[in-house]
This record gives structure tokens, sequence and C-alpha cells, in this order.
């Protein structure tokens, strides 16, 4: 089994995953929506949602965004950052432990 991390020195090349419109590394919902904005349109290449290179975003740009829906790696969350919830009830509670005292 390989170790996920690289040392000092090695190169990480990730290959183009099918239906992936933006290179996120996931094909989902934002990747259609790329298809449907650009419909009929021509010379764009890939990167503007041509994934099949004839020139046109038709539908097999369309076939092939479906075709690997859901496939990749999916978004992660950050790490680190609290949820704005969170937040607003540590300064909620700091706030009545500071009314408190005075």
């Amino acid at each position: 089994m390989q170790d996920s991390c690289l040392s000092s020195g090695e190169l990480l090349i990730l290959a183009d995953l099918p239906g992936d419109v933006n290179r996120d590394r996931w094909v989902a919902g934002d990747h259609l929506s790329t298809i449907i904005t650009y419909w009929g349109q021509t010379g764009l290449g890939p990167e503007y949602a041509d994934l099949s290179g004839n020139g046109t975003v038709d539908p097999p740009d369309y076939s092939e965004v479906i075709s690997y829906w859901g496939t990749g790696l999916p978004p992660q969350p950050p790490s680190g950052v609290p949820e704005p919830a969170t937040l607003g009830l540590l300064l909620l509670s700091g706030w009545a432990l500071l009314r408190r005292r005075c």
C-alpha cells in the first residue's frame, strides 16, 4: 500500500477525470450547469464544457457528465473552521459570562 503523503522532490500527477469540466476532481451539479450554460456554443474547448472535443457543447458532452456523475474525489469541508452557529453560541455564552461578572 502506498503512503498518501509525498516526500520532498516527488511530483503528483493527476490524470483528467472524464466529465470533470472545471478540474475539481469531482463530477457533480456544477459540471452540468456549465454544460447547460455553454450549450450549442462552438470553439470553446474542454475548459468550457466541450468534453468530446468535437467543437460544440452538445449531447456527447452532456452524456459524459451524466456517465461519470458522482465519480472522483468528493470535496472535503475545510478543517479547523467552526460553523457559524457554533461561533454564535460561543459569543453569546461569552457575553453572558461577562455580564454576570459585572
